[in-house]
């Protein structure tokens, strides 16, 4: 434990050397090149060494989600590291250093408004909600709502998919002839009639970095969501 422990330590100091030499460096480069050219760069030679690391797609990745991720990166790296490298032309590597320091401080304070929610381990009923054009899953305990998570996508549910998934549900005759006269009473007297309870089914797949993609079946939709587990 004390071993991974300082190797930790000696990781972290490691990662800040290098990372504090890449404004020195990129104040030198700054005299042949451009920041765009050295941004173009960078880019190219993070993407040949992510490529030589994991040469394959991402599991569980759909062509929105592949857009989110590339707006994400625009606007989290190729925008940062634009602006640092047009500031550094303008002024001295230190004080780029310093006033990038106290981004963890601008993080803390963005912490206090977009918080990240913890559902707690429990029973839940999972219901489907719309709001202002977009969907949200309702985590619902004895019969309030505890949390309610965004949906990224929503789409119908294939044909026979529940009669193929779901166990077919076995009566005895009497129990059949209570169903057929309560749906002939339903049918005749209106203060009778209710909406049909709708199938369900939830579904499940493990992605990377502890992500789980969870799907819910309700009715003729399904939703899908992601969450991050906590290794306890």
């Amino acid at each position: 434990m004390e071993n991974k422990e300082v190797l930790g330590h000696v990781a972290v100091l490691l990662t800040i050397l290098i990372w504090g030499t890449t404004f020195i460096s990129t104040k030198v480069l700054l005299q042949f090149f451009t920041p765009v050219e050295i941004l173009a760069v960078r880019f190219l030679l993070g993407y040949c060494a992510l490529y030589i690391i994991y040469p394959r797609r991402l599991k569980g990745m759909s062509f929105k989600q592949e857009l989110i991720c590339l707006f994400a990166g625009m606007c989290g790296i190729c925008l940062y590291y634009l602006c640092e490298n047009i500031a550094l032309s303008y002024t001295l590597a230190s004080n780029v250093g310093v006033l990038i320091c106290l981004a963890p401080l601008f993080t803390v304070i963005l912490s206090r408004f977009f918080k990240t929610v913890h559902i707690e381990p429990g029973y839940y009923l999972l219901t489907p909600r719309e709001h202002k054009g977009s969907w949200y899953i309702l985590f619902k305990e004895a019969g309030k709502v505890k949390y309610i998570v965004p949906c990224y996508k929503k789409e119908m549910v294939p044909m026979d998919f529940y009669k193929n998934n779901l166990p077919q549900v076995k009566m005895t005759k009497v129990q059949l002839i209570r169903e057929k006269t309560l749906k002939l009473i339903g049918k005749r007297v209106d203060s009778s009639k209710r909406k049909p309870i709708p199938d369900t089914y939830l579904q499940a797949d493990d992605l990377d970095n502890n992500f789980i993609s969870i799907i819910v079946y309700w009715g003729n939709y399904r939703y899908y969501f992601v969450l991050r587990t906590i290794q306890l």
